[in-house]
């Protein structure tokens, strides 16, 4: 039918005449668009990988400040007991 995709226009960026796509071009068309979704998906997928691991050394760090921190007023608080005796 002519009005499906396969006969949708395409602009010809050297010309500017608008062209129809013929079938075989559709399909590496389509082709193209596929492998760029995928590699989308994929550099999504990497980012979301680094960005948990990023997550989980923050979540760490914060995790060590803390008990550090709790140390360091657990020591004080018994030096300011020891010295008031």
């Amino acid at each position: 039918m002519k009005n499906s995709v396969f006969f949708s226009l395409k602009k010809n960026s050297k010309n500017g005449k608008n062209e129809k796509i013929v079938p075989n071009e559709e399909r590496i068309c389509l082709s193209m668009i596929s492998d760029e979704f995928r590699k989308l998906a994929e550099n999504s997928r990497e980012q979301s990988k680094a960005m948990k691991a990023a997550l989980s050394n923050i979540r760490e760090s914060a995790s060590r400040i803390k008990n550090s921190s709790e140390e360091i007023i657990e020591r004080y608080n018994a030096s300011v007991s020891a010295a008031n005796r």
